[in-house]
């Protein structure tokens, strides 16, 4: 799964993947990363640093929570692997019906490189002009 030098298996996070029931677009946005990237990421290379971790319990727990509610509600009618309880989980994700939906409250989580800007120097003098 995950371990203590900040790393998420490929195996771990293909899993979450799977049981998410998002897209791979939506599932990477979610990791702030691109959809190619991801895809990359989901056949072995996993994902590095510490916030990605740490989203990755988010997504984890929040998928968890939601499963063990669509058992209750399914069982015995399906499999706990079943199609039906990936689509409740995706669904639930995706839902805004209390306001903005759990996949945009984990939006909010996601770190985004951040861009340096220095002072130091005016426009004028960056362009050479007096």
């Amino acid at each position: 799964m995950e371990n203590a030098t900040k790393h998420i298996e490929g195996d771990a996070l293909r899993d979450l993947y799977e049981r998410s029931g998002l897209s791979p677009s939506q599932f990477a946005r979610l990791f702030g990363t691109h959809e190619r990237a991801m895809v990359g990421a989901l056949t072995g290379a996993g994902l590095q640093g510490e916030w990605k971790v740490e989203q990755y319990g988010r997504i984890n727990q929040l998928i968890a929570e939601i499963e063990s509610e669509g058992i209750r509600e399914l069982t015995p009618l399906v499999a706990f692997n079943s199609p039906k309880l990936q689509e409740l989980v995706r669904t639930r994700i995706l839902s805004s019906s209390e306001g903005r939906s759990p996949f945009q409250r984990l939006l909010s989580h996601v770190a985004y490189p951040q861009q340096m800007h220095s002072s130091d120097l005016s426009v004028r003098d960056r362009l050479g002009v007096s």
